[in-house]
């Protein structure tokens, strides 16, 4: 591995987007200076051949030679780097597949939750509203059950009373009966 694939961070199915384009950019930016690099190196020879001409010296045509193919190799090359800087990179449809994929679960998680906090709140309202309920239910019965009890206590009074004046109504028939029979015999 290069050293910049080992930089890549990694991210779920794949590496880190921001890092492969910052890789690109450097790539790019380190082969357009070497386009430059080279394309001054041909205007270098160019002049030095340019120079070796207005000397006529012997060798030249030998060197002419030799600057030509050594040009057409340089050529050759940014031809072939601005083709590899140009070209497209293909992404992988498999890895767009799985970016859509990826996506589209997140988004169906995050709706999911969302609608569960909404329903979670709406039920703790309904839960909240019922207790005040019952317990304004619960004290309104125990008023009632206090005064019912309250109410019940004094009726058993009242009877046990009404009870202690039948009691001694009928032991004072029963007396007078008595007394009636005895006077009758």
């Amino acid at each position: 591995m290069t050293e910049s694939a080992q930089s890549f961070r990694s991210a779920f199915h794949g590496f880190n987007r921001e890092d492969v384009v910052r890789f690109l950019e450097t790539t790019v930016a380190k082969h357009g200076a070497q386009v430059h690099e080279l394309e001054d190196e041909i205007k270098r020879l160019e002049g030095e051949l340019e120079q070796a001409r207005q000397k006529e010296d012997p060798k030249m045509p030998e060197e002419l030679e030799a600057l030509r193919q050594e040009n057409e190799e340089l050529k050759k090359q940014v031809e072939e780097l601005e083709n590899q800087l140009t070209a497209p990179q293909p992404e992988p449809q498999q890895d767009k597949q799985w970016e859509a994929e990826e996506l589209a679960a997140y988004r169906r998680a995050e709706n999911v939750e969302r609608q569960a906090r909404t329903r979670a709140a709406h039920l703790s309202e309904k839960i909240d509203a019922l207790m005040e309920e019952l317990t304004s239910r619960l004290e309104g019965n125990g008023l009632q059950i206090d005064a019912a009890t309250e109410s019940m206590g004094k009726a058993l009074e009242e009877l046990q009373t009404a009870l202690d004046g039948a009691k001694n109504i009928l032991a004072s028939g029963i007396e007078t009966l008595h007394k009636l029979e005895q006077e009758e015999k």
